[in-house]
């Protein structure tokens, strides 16, 4: 699945970030969820980029939250459960963390991807595979990413 991922050349770390913070977010669970929450997600993808020396460039997280919709990794939903579309932003896709946060609630990992999420050692793994991916890339940012996670 991560080998899969579509990532822009000028922000390679976007979605792997956002995936280590969701599996972060899951290993604090007592009972597995596939409900992912937007807001603590995306928050939680600035605090770190700020860690790390990024406090505006490259620190852009409903950017990747939104695209893994596109990966088929989730689907984002409105408070009130309903799937949001493409159409329900402008230009297709929010263009702003506000704009996002104004329509997305939540995101539920899709049925086909529940087997790299739902245990704590498919977890690890995926986490694994994910450093290996930012140490393949060896750029400064997915370093920083590394260091952060003491890898």
């Amino acid at each position: 699945m991560i080998n899969q991922l579509r990532r822009d050349v000028r922000a390679k770390h976007y979605k792997p970030l956002i995936l280590l913070i969701t599996l972060d977010f899951l290993d604090k669970q007592k009972l597995f969820s596939p409900i992912i929450p937007t807001k603590i997600i995306v928050e939680k993808f600035e605090i770190i980029m700020k860690k790390i020396g990024y406090n505006r460039e490259h620190n852009k997280g409903w950017m990747p939250f939104w695209h893994l919709s596109g990966d088929n990794i989730w689907n984002l939903y409105s408070v009130n459960h309903q799937i949001i579309k493409k159409t329900a932003f402008k230009e297709f896709k929010p263009k702003t963390k506000k704009q996002l946060l104004s329509k997305v609630n939540y995101a539920l990992i899709n049925f086909d991807k529940l087997n790299y999420f739902s245990t704590p050692d498919k977890r690890k793994i995926m986490r694994k595979q994910i450093f290996n991916l930012l140490k393949k890339d060896q750029e400064l940012i997915g370093n920083k990413i590394l260091e952060y996670y003491n890898v």
